[in-house]
Order: C-alpha cells, then sequence, then structure tokens
C-alpha cells in the first residue's frame, strides 16, 4: 500500500524556568515589543520582545469586586503571552496521517458472490474497521453517541475486473445511541453526517430533517434580545413558573418555553425571578440546512436522502459508481474512500468447479423423535415446508424445520409440499411419544390414510409419504443435487428454485456465473453473458438429462469456462451421468476506509513504526517561562505617576487612572457620560502617562466591565470573539447578550 502520511507536533517541553506564585495565575507566551497603536498588535507594549511581562494592572481603590475579576481575566491572558524561544528537551506529541481501512491485499472480490464491505460502527472485526469516528456527549444525564458507518453491498467485477456498486448500495448510514440503546431520531439532539455534526431543528420519517446551531446565553437578563441574518428576536418577559414573552420579527407568543418563526426558534429554561431582576438561559435555534426524503443531498448530489428508518439518516449514490480502471471512489462529501487496488501482480487466476448429476437417488426430509435429546427433530426437504395449527383460531401458520422442536400433546401439523400436497398428522406425547392420525391429501384432492407402519402415499407431484414408525414419518422426492463453491445444492422436478438446506436461494452463488433452475431447466449463465442450460426430465425413480444446450464436450467458452461430461450424461434418458463445468475465477482487491491521524507521544531519539513507514523524533524546540515579577497589581491611588505601561480596568466613575487616561472628570454624571446600559469601551491610549501607553476596559456598569475584559482576554488567546473587529484603537462594544461570545462592536 503507498505511503501517505503527514505530521502534526504538539510539545510537551521541560519547563526551564520555574513560575513564580504570581505566575501561576497568570499564565505564559511570547509578545513583540513595539508601541501599540493598534489593538491587533496586542500583547505589545505590555509584553517586551524578551517576553517580559512589564506593565502594571490597576483597579480602582472603591472598585467592585466584578473590576478585579475582570482583571484577573485580562492580566491571565497577557500573562500567557509572556515567553520566550529557547533550547528544550522532553517529549513531542506526534500525530501522523495515514490510510485506515480494509486490507488492500488477499481480499478477494468475487463478481456473484462478493461479501458486503464494512466500515465504521457495527461492523464485524472480520469486514471492517472503524475509521469513522464517533461523537459523543452528554445531556440530561444521559450518554449520547453520534455513529455512522458505511455499508457496500452488491459490489461486481465483470470478466475484464471492471468494478461496479450498482445504485442505492453504497450507504452511509448516521445514528444515534442513547445509554448504548439505538434510539428515534428527534429535535436537539446532535447527530453526526459525513464526520460532521448536525443539530436536529425537526425530523419526520419518510419526510424532510431541518438541521442547524443552537446558541445558548446563559443567564441573560430579561428582556433580552438580538438580531441574526436581519431577524430580530427578543424574550419580553418570564415568570417564575419558567413560561415566557417570545418575539420573533414582530410574531409573538405568550406563556411559551419555545417560539420558532421560520428557520429561527427561542427557548428558555432555567428561570430565575428576582425582587429587581430576572434571568434565563436564552437558546437561539437557526436552521442551516433541510433534507428531504428520497431527493438531491445538497452537499453531494451524487447521493440521496433515505429517511425511511426514524432512527437513521442514510445517504444513497443515485448512479452507479464504476471503476473500468484501478483507482477510487469517494463517499458522501469525500467521508470516506474506496480504492479498487487489483494489480497484474497480485491477480490470480483459480479454476473453479460445478458438478450436476443426474440422479436415482432421491431427495428426503423427516419428522422424528429423538429418544436422545428428549426432543422433536425435522429434517428438510426443498420446497417443503411444516406448519403447526392453531387451536384457538384453527389456522395454520409455517414453524421452522429443525432441530429440537417442542412440541405439545395434541398438536396438529402439516408437512406441506411445494405443489400444495400434504401431510397432515397429530402429535401424541402423554402415552409414548408418536404421531398418528396420518392423512396425505393430494393436490388431485385424493384423501390417503397412512395407518400402520410402512405405508406409504406417493402424491401426483412425485412426493412419497411413508409412515416409518409411530415416531417417525418421511418424504422423498426426485431430484438431483449441484456443488459449486464447495458447497451443495439441490434441485427438484417441478419445483423452482436452487435449494440449500430445503430454503431457495435467492442470491447469485459463486463468482463467474448465476445458477438458476425453474423446475426442469438448469441455466448457467456467465458474466459476458452467454448462457447455457440442461433440460431434466424424470420417471417414478429418476432423474435425467432430456437435453442440453452447451458447449461441445472438453471445450471453453468464450468467458473461458471448460464444459465436461461423461458418456452417461451425453446418453440421453439415461439414468446415470454428470456435468462438470471449470470456469476461472478471477480475483480483484480493495480497500474501504479513511485518512485518520494516529497519536503517538516520543522522546527525543524515539522511534515507532506506522505502517511501513518508522518516525523518529531528533529534536524539540524549547519555550522559556518568563516569570510574572511580583507587584504588577496596583490600586489606583499607588499609581500616581506610571513608570511602565498601565492596563486599566474599570470606567472613570472608579477609577482615577481610567479618568486621567481618558481626560475625563471623575465625577459623576460627568464619569459616565461617553457610555450607556449595555455598553462598554476598550481603548488604547497612546502617551497617556508621558511615554507610557494605557489600555482602559470599562463598561457602563460593573457586568459589562466583565465582559469586555473576557473579550480582551480571548482575542489574546486566539479566539476571534468580535469576528475580525478587534483593531484599531477605540472599541464601543455592545454587551447586551449577557455573555462575552455574544457581544458585538457598535463602533
Amino acid at each position: 500500500m503507498d505511503e501517505r502520511f503527514e505530521l502534526k507536533v504538539k510539545k510537551t517541553i521541560k519547563k526551564i524556568a520555574a513560575l513564580t506564585g504570581s505566575a501561576l495565575i497568570l499564565g505564559a507566551t511570547i509578545a513583540g515589543v513595539f508601541a501599540a497603536s493598534d489593538l491587533s498588535t496586542l500583547p505589545s507594549p505590555f509584553v517586551k520582545t524578551d517576553g517580559t511581562f512589564d506593565a502594571y494592572v490597576v483597579v480602582g481603590k472603591n472598585a467592585r469586586a466584578d473590576d478585579i475579576v475582570g482583571a484577573i481575566e485580562v492580566a491571565s491572558s497577557f500573562a500567557q503571552k509572556a515567553t520566550a524561544t529557547g533550547p528544550g528537551s522532553g517529549t513531542a506529541g506526534i500525530s501522523v496521517k495515514t490510510f485506515k481501512g480494509t486490507p488492500d491485499a488477499s481480499t478477494p472480490i468475487y463478481s456473484s458472490n462478493n461479501p458486503n464491505l464494512r466500515a465504521g460502527y457495527g461492523a464485524s472485526t472480520d469486514d471492517a474497521i472503524a475509521v469513522l469516528p464517533n461523537y459523543t456527549y452528554v445531556k440530561d444525564s444521559h450518554n449520547y453517541t453520534a455513529v455512522e458507518y458505511v455499508l457496500i453491498t452488491n459490489v461486481t467485477v465483470d470478466e475484464h475486473l471492471g468494478l461496479k456498486i450498482p445504485a442505492g448500495y453504497m450507504a452511509l448510514t448516521s445514528q444515534l445511541d442513547r445509554d448504548g440503546t439505538l434510539i428515534n431520531l428527534a429535535p436537539e439532539q446532535t447527530i453526526r453526517v459525513a464526520q460532521t455534526n448536525y443539530y436536529i431543528v425537526n425530523f419526520t420519517q419518510n419526510g424532510n430533517v431541518s438541521l442547524g446551531e443552537k446558541t445558548t446565553y446563559e443567564r441573560a437578563s430579561i428582556p433580552w434580545s438580538g438580531e441574526w441574518q436581519g431577524h430580530t428576536f427578543s424574550v419580553d418577559d418570564v415568570n417564575s413558573t419558567g413560561y415566557a414573552v417570545i418575539t420573533i420579527d414582530g410574531n409573538t407568543s405568550v406563556g411559551v418555553t419555545s417560539h420558532t418563526v421560520g428557520g429561527i426558534t427561542i427557548t428558555v429554561d432555567s428561570v430565575w425571578v428576582g425582587a429587581l431582576t430576572r434571568t434565563a438561559n436564552v437558546g437561539l435555534i437557526t436552521s442551516t440546512a433541510r433534507w428531504e426524503h428520497n431527493k438531491d443531498w445538497p452537499l453531494d448530489t451524487r447521493f440521496t436522502v433515505d429517511l425511511s428508518d426514524a432512527k437513521k439518516i442514510i445517504l444513497k449514490n443515485k448512479a452507479d459508481l464504476s471503476l473500468s480502471d484501478l483507482g477510487n471512489l469517494t463517499g458522501p462529501n469525500n467521508a470516506f474512500t474506496f480504492y479498487y487496488k487489483e494489480k497484474t501482480d497480485k491477480m490470480e487466476t483459480y479454476n473453479h468447479t460445478i458438478t450436476v448429476g443426474e440422479s436415482a437417488s432421491e431427495l428426503s426430509g423427516k419428522v422424528k423423535w429423538n429418544s436422545s435429546t428428549s426432543a422433536w427433530d425435522c429434517y428438510t426437504m426443498p420446497g417443503a415446508v411444516l406448519q403447526r395449527r392453531d387451536p384457538t383460531t384453527e389456522l395454520f401458520y409455517t414453524i421452522t424445520c429443525g432441530y429440537g422442536l417442542t412440541l405439545s400433546d395434541g398438536d396438529i401439523l402439516k408437512l406441506v409440499d411445494a405443489d400444495g400436497s400434504y401431510a397432515q398428522f397429530k402429535v401424541n406425547t402423554t402415552s409414548g411419544n408418536f404421531i398418528g392420525n396420518i392423512m396425505v391429501i393430494d393436490k388431485n384432492t385424493t384423501v390417503q390414510a397412512l395407518g400402520s407402519n410402512g405405508d406409504n402415499y406417493t402424491t401426483s407431484g412425485g412426493t412419497n409419504f411413508v409412515r416409518v414408525s409411530n415416531g417417525e414419518l418421511t418424504f422423498k422426492a426426485v431430484g438431483t443435487t449441484v456443488s459449486a463453491a464447495g458447497d451443495t445444492y439441490s434441485i427438484r422436478y417441478g419445483v423452482s428454485g436452487v435449494y440449500k438446506g430445503g430454503t431457495v436461494q435467492t442470491e447469485p452463488l459463486s463468482y463467474g456465473e448465476v445458477l438458476a433452475f425453474d423446475g426442469s431447466v438448469f441455466k448457467f449463465k456467465e458474466p459476458d453473458g452467454a448462457e447455457w442450460t440442461v433440460t431434466f426430465d424424470k420417471n417414478e425413480t429418476a432423474f435425467y438429462v432430456k437435453a442440453y444446450s452447451l458447449p461441445a464436450n472438453n471445450t471453453k467458452s468464450s468467458y473461458g469456462s471448460l464444459f465436461v461430461w461423461d458418456d452417461g450424461f451425453q446418453d440421453l434418458n439415461s439414468t446415470v451421468g454428470s456435468l462438470t463445468i471449470t470456469f476461472p475465477r478471477k480475483d480483484a482487491t480493495y480497500a474501504i476506509g479513511a485518512y485518520v491521524m494516529t497519536p503517538m507521544t516520543l522522546s527525543v531519539g524515539g522511534e515507532q513504526a506506522v505502517g511501513n513507514t518508522t518516525i523518529r523524533l531528533d529534536s524539540v524546540g524549547g519555550v522559556v517561562m518568563k516569570p510574572v515579577g511580583v507587584g504588577f497589581s496596583k490600586l489606583d491611588i499607588d499609581v500616581a505617576t506610571p513608570t511602565k505601561p498601565v492596563i486599566i480596568v474599570g470606567g472613570p466613575c472608579a477609577n482615577s487612572l481610567a479618568a486621567r487616561a481618558l481626560g475625563v472628570s471623575q465625577a459623576w454624571p460627568e464619569c459616565a457620560a461617553n457610555l450607556t446600559s449595555n455598553r462598554a469601551l476598550i481603548q488604547l491610549v497612546d502617551n497617556a502617562f508621558g511615554d507610557y501607553t494605557a489600555l482602559v476596559i470599562a463598561g457602563y456598569d460593573a457586568k459589562d466591565t466583565v465582559l469586555a475584559s473576557q473579550v480582551v482576554a480571548a482575542e489574546l488567546q486566539g479566539t476571534d470573539v468580535l469576528a475580525g473587529k478587534f483593531t484599531g484603537t477605540k472599541l464601543i462594544l455592545d454587551t447586551s447578550a449577557g455573555v462575552y461570545t455574544g457581544v458585538t462592536v457598535v463602533e
């Protein structure tokens, strides 16, 4: 197999410098040095080029605890930017990207007897490797597992090794387990389709499924409002019982816990009602996709959506998928890859035989009391079924003809032949286990009792019923056997189908041919379309060849099959003889799977094999942790003349340095003139205190200051909370969402 892999390294390095007590609170990483004139250049100038955090974090002397919380958030994130590169030692976590799937050698596909190709959840270990990762989550104290698996059936390989997967037979199935049990799909569940997680907004069996995203605003202050792609919505009021007034695009619903208009749903839960404030967890569910049953899948129109099962979403190939040459086919949205990997040096051609014999021996079955196991046994015969009478309705129903049957005293049963003739009998278990009241009812309306041991009757269809003893009834018919692919099959005159163990075979029997039997004619069809026939007839005891249409004896067909028969077969109307067909079996190999990341941890100099490739870790880079010195946190009254850059948390009303940096009065109401309710300020002021820059983080009230501080902290850690707008020197934020992830830029 071709080796294809990529490496992704996550370093786990020995720390070179120990953290001080303050550094444990504040974290670490690298920063620039230039005087900051733009928020996008943070953490500079508060972290210098050598990785040292060199700034004050200042709150007001009379600040509320909220300002202190905000200061901790900001200080921790700045300190995580206080590192420098340097030599290191230790270990590295490495991920190797490789193709993982079923074996690509010594695994044949037979055009008429192929195994099912399977990968993922629910597959047996013999024919699959789980290459589609599950997604697990916890909801309402239940463990959910969103799983998907691919199943490919009816793959065919023609005589030229062209491969085809018929329409509908490459299926990617997505389903959901709760606490280990497969469950119906329903709203508010998360399911995994083509390696992507989707939130179910609505699911209708044989109808459609709406999918989307859910955003939760925890402890949102009520009234609460928001907008999404031009739509407006609000939770106008809530009561202590958990009900709400919800408005979406002007459509209001009163006394509800959820409200849906178009593709938007607003949910309300965890309501808290206080004397002056009301809060609730508000959920915004937006529909982003809608898939319809038996319609094209919008993300990959090669596949259609099947919603016929309430527990599954299935994607099936819409048209035949074919490969005339070696190559690959990809699944829905490239979720997996099917490789057709046969090569000349791997291909082998085998001789495979089918033998059809004339036979004077009879096919037979029986019902018999087994004294060794103290149970009734039934041996089946092609075309015959066993039925039991229901004592209440007096109707007969089919039961399995097999070993260890449990029958009760007085049970009335039928052995029904393929032509409708049958033997009816009654079971006696109270005075010895025996069969009584045996009557044979022929399809021609003849009724014959079998009252004594040895009595027998042959129906007009040719089946002979014999009462062997009190505990045994046999039935026999004229027919013969067919041997193919190591298995033995039966055929009967007048009864259609090729049987194995009494069960008619509905699938092709082996590679390179299709075996069929319609009651008197045996058909052998080769992959190139050539069809050969043998017509049988019977007398009272024998099954013999009446005519045949075959290539000349001991010659090959155009496909390459060799036909050989003996004199008894060639002598029509004979009772002995056999036909042997030997054909070339052409094998091809496949692999089904996906590219996956294989994680490993290596020490410097360590090695580990991945497939045929060995990975060795030669060296690792180092990170020097820069301790944050004691004394960086200050009250505003302690920093009359700053001697380094200043991070100011809290507005002018609560922090005198904020008033000085912004050039406003600290007196009320002038100190709050620039902000209104649900607003916050983030502003960089160059040369605010001589040569030193100030970063001011302030809110209209304490909660707004905390949210603005969390936005700065998140942006420093690489989370794009403001969607690319964390730039410039001044931002006014809308904090009405109540959580930092919902904060937006006003100006």
